[in-house]
């Protein structure tokens, strides 16, 4: 019973740092950085991965697990069904991106 409490009490802890903080983080940097620009969006997220990194780290530790059981094994990444997943969602983008321009609902000008 302990460990279902505990589990409950990390993914309360992870819903909080993904439905309270980063939406927080968010409107603190747009106000800091002011306004939003590129730059804003790649720090934002590069703070939001550090945090999910250290969170899966602090899990892993607090469970005495290794960190790679959480989805995240840095000695086989990139992996090959890491590179299979990229390429399937670059190709998915690609067609969605034709099938939009063929039915002329984008326009793409350069």
């Amino acid at each position: 019973m302990r460990s279902r409490l505990q589990a409950a009490a990390r993914l309360a802890l992870y819903a909080l740092l993904v439905f309270v903080v980063f939406p927080a983080k968010g409107r603190w940097l747009k106000a800091t950085l002011h306004g939003s620009s590129d730059a804003t969006y790649v720090v934002d997220h590069l703070i939001e991965l550090a945090a999910i990194l250290v969170f899966a780290w602090a899990a892993a530790a607090a469970e005495r697990r290794p960190f790679g059981v959480f989805g995240l094994p840095f000695r086989r990444w990139p992996g090959r069904n890491f590179l299979v997943g990229a390429g399937a969602g670059l190709a998915a983008i690609v067609a969605l991106v034709v099938a939009l321009h063929v039915q002329g609902a984008l326009h793409v000008s350069g």
